[in-house]
């Protein structure tokens, strides 16, 4: 099952002096426009839309977004770096699960990183910002009201997944914090109305 539209907040944003919009949509594409020369200068097809709203790191350049699930999980969701200097996807990497969460960017134990969480399979993904390697990766915990098999959230009674009927899928942003000694943590909040903090 596939719904169309937008859901994904598009993205204005400045680099190198030059005005952008970022656009992703349910029908499956994704593009970066340059206001400054009024063109498009990169899109691509993806496997699904985009679901998260985008966010344009201005330190490493990259512009960072997701795709989503479908109703029923058929996709794995990704996660993708766009380096907009060279208008190219610099990489990208498979979620297990959609990602409607918007990414957020911190330093992860001293690297430049990424984080993310996930609907289908409730994860939480820290990735490195230069080449996509997963650094950290944290599975929700089943609660008693499901069960966490063939890499999806199933509520118990239920004989297969449904984004609506997921109890652990994470919808809410990661909130990053720095103590003031320095350390980062990363809140995380989950459907099934558990908080998270990954340190």
């Amino acid at each position: 099952i596939t719904t169309y539209g937008v859901v994904a907040a598009p993205l204005l944003f400045t680099h190198d002096y030059k005005d952008y919009l970022f656009y992703g949509d349910r029908a499956e594409r994704a593009l970066c426009a340059s206001l400054t020369e009024n063109r498009v200068v990169w899109s691509m097809p993806l496997p699904y839309g985009v679901d998260s709203d985008p966010l344009f790191d201005t330190v490493s350049g990259m512009l960072l977004f997701s795709s989503g699930d479908s109703l029923l999980g058929g996709t794995t969701g990704n996660l993708y770096a766009y380096d907009v200097a060279a208008h190219a996807l610099r990489w990208q990497i498979p979620l297990g699960g959609g990602a409607d969460t918007a990414p957020v960017v911190l330093t992860w134990h001293g690297t430049p990183a990424v984080a993310t969480a996930t609907l289908k399979n409730a994860n939480v993904y820290v990735v490195s910002l230069a080449e996509g390697r997963i650094l950290y990766q944290y599975a929700i915990p089943e609660t008693g009201a499901c069960q966490h098999k063939s890499g999806a959230c199933v509520p118990i009674g239920y004989s297969g997944y449904h984004t609506q009927t997921n109890v652990c899928k994470v919808y809410a942003q990661p909130i990053v914090c720095v103590h003031t000694n320095g350390d980062t943590a990363l809140l995380v909040l989950s459907n099934n109305g558990n908080g998270y903090w990954l340190v």
